[in-house]
């Protein structure tokens, strides 16, 4: 019985080792998605800084080209 047991130490280790392996590459895989989404946030983050930073200087919302401003009175492109 104890000469079979030992014929499995080495299909068990192999197991382990594999697990371990998968275990690293999971966490290494976690670690980068996380670092990926903490740049987009940081990159989104930027950009409605600017984007409200240049709606308050402007003092409103980009007119599209053809748009008369909000003084003249008149509706729709003309």
């Amino acid at each position: 019985m104890l000469i079979a047991a030992q014929g499995f130490d080495g299909i068990f280790k192999g197991i382990g080792d594999a697990a371990d392996a998968f275990a690293g590459a999971f966490a290494l895989l976690f670690a980068l998605a996380a670092w990926a989404a903490f740049v987009g946030k940081i990159i989104v983050s930027a950009v409605c800084a600017v984007s409200t930073i240049s709606l308050l200087v402007q003092g409103g919302w980009p007119r599209a080209p053809g748009w008369p401003s909000s003084g003249t009175g008149r509706k729709g492109p003309h």
